[in-house]
């Protein structure tokens, strides 16, 4: 069963889909397994184009990610700490994605690695501030954005093989 809701708070228009496999009382409580919310995280966000558009794509500062996404920060559902804010533009697709496994999970292609001679090209997308920055500024840089200053996740780091010939 799929329940499509929407939710008017202050200015934010939220559009939540409910995917639950099962619905069960409880004590008087509804319980609701499998549960995906998406909320916008800031006043910023607040545009009726940032809508949870399932796997097709959400607007996140203006760029479309695609992927299992779970807010418009480029949080994923396999990487979602705090500092899980960044989404890589595949050079297979020229297409965002949270991660790799997002991207093998929603296309039929292999990915293919970014090589040094295109280190320049702007890849690398900033969930915090919608930054882009070249594929060079964020190596040199993987611990934060350099506008914003915002933590990425350090441990990124260890599937740089999968993005970029070094």
């Amino acid at each position: 069963m799929v329940l499509h809701a929407f939710f008017t708070l202050n200015c934010f228009t939220i559009h939540a889909v409910f995917f639950i496999e099962m619905m069960r009382i409880f004590n008087g409580y509804v319980k609701m397994m499998n549960i995906k919310i998406i909320v916008p995280t800031s006043r910023a966000n607040c545009k009726k184009e940032t809508t949870y558009k399932g796997e097709k794509g959400v607007l996140v500062h203006g760029f479309e990610v695609k992927g299992k996404l779970l807010d418009f920060e480029t949080r994923c559902k396999h990487y979602h700490q705090e500092v899980d804010i960044v989404a890589i533009k595949f050079k297979c697709c020229h297409t965002y994605y949270p991660c790799y496994r997002c991207h093998n999970e929603t296309v039929n292609h292999p990915a293919i690695a970014w090589n040094e001679a295109e280190f320049n090209e702007k890849a690398i997308l900033c969930g915090n501030c919608g930054e882009e920055l070249t594929i060079n500024e964020y190596i040199n840089h993987q611990s934060s954005c350099l506008k914003c200053g915002a933590r990425f996740n350090s441990h990124c780091k260890n599937h740089s093989h999968l993005y970029f010939e070094m």
